[in-house]
């Protein structure tokens, strides 16, 4: 399976839809070594591969542009002395429900919580940080 090709037609794919997402995604060349979906770090935009070519292209475009959304928006900020695990949530719960209010269709299992659309990652993390069971990834849990 040749990721880069994938990932080169779903990233044209999202800059038709979306073209700020998708040049947010443009300095970046992918790394297919990623262990944790997709994800962008210090060491640059890593993709488990298998995973994403596991996805129909539609959830991949999704992928993309939630990447994108969490480069741009003003409504995420850094994480401060946070838990990290819980702050992540918080985030990806106000990407998601960003992205399918929308329009995309997001992965199998995905975080939707629509409430969290118009809320900023201070607010989303007050909101869900007491939850039973947040505190930590479950084991084996790679990113």
């Amino acid at each position: 399976m040749d990721h880069r090709a994938l990932y080169d037609t779903d990233l044209e794919r999202l800059r038709r839809r979306a073209p700020e997402l998708a040049g947010a995604l443009d300095p970046f060349v992918p790394d297919f070594t990623g262990t944790y979906t997709v994800v962008v770090g210090r060491e640059g935009l890593k993709v488990n591969g298998p995973w994403y070519a596991g996805l129909d292209a539609e959830e991949r475009v999704t992928c993309l542009a939630s990447v994108g959304f969490r480069m741009t928006s003003p409504l995420l900020r850094p994480c401060g002395d946070r838990n990290p695990f819980v702050w992540n949530l918080a985030c990806s719960a106000i990407t998601n429900a960003n992205l399918a209010h929308e329009g995309f269709r997001l992965p199998r299992g995905a975080l939707l919580e629509p409430t969290c659309r118009d809320l900023d990652s201070d607010a989303a993390y007050e909101r869900i940080k007491d939850v039973p069971g947040l505190s930590g990834p479950p084991t084996g849990m790679a990113n």
